[in-house]
């Protein structure tokens, strides 16, 4: 198998690159497809994704200030990428999830 080929760079900066591939000549063309894209809202806003501009970590905190805890007693960090066992909001995978759902991927029924 082929590596894909960047088609265009779409943005880029310090932390994140996002591209256009082409799959090669192994691929049937398609000029329509479906597909998902996501970015991260909570990286966009000044953190990196549950870190701050410093690099540390920003964890939850219940309604007392104190930093929340997960069903396993771990700290749990900030972030939309999933719903870490509801303890979140529906992130990007619970998205994913939904789309691909909706699609009727054959990987996810």
């Amino acid at each position: 198998m082929t590596q894909p080929d960047i088609i265009q760079t779409i943005f880029k900066d310090s932390n994140y690159d996002l591209a256009l591939f082409s799959a090669g000549k192994e691929s049937p063309k398609a000029d329509d497809y479906p597909f998902f894209l996501a970015l991260s809202e909570k990286g966009r806003k000044g953190g990196k994704g549950g870190k701050d501009n410093y690099g540390d970590y920003i964890y939850v905190k219940n309604i007392h200030g104190q930093h929340k805890l997960d069903r396993n007693g771990h700290l749990i960090v900030d972030h939309d990428l999933h719903n870490h066992y509801s303890e979140l909001s529906d992130g990007i995978a619970e998205a994913f999830i939904n789309w691909a759902k909706s699609e009727k991927l054959s990987f996810w029924k």
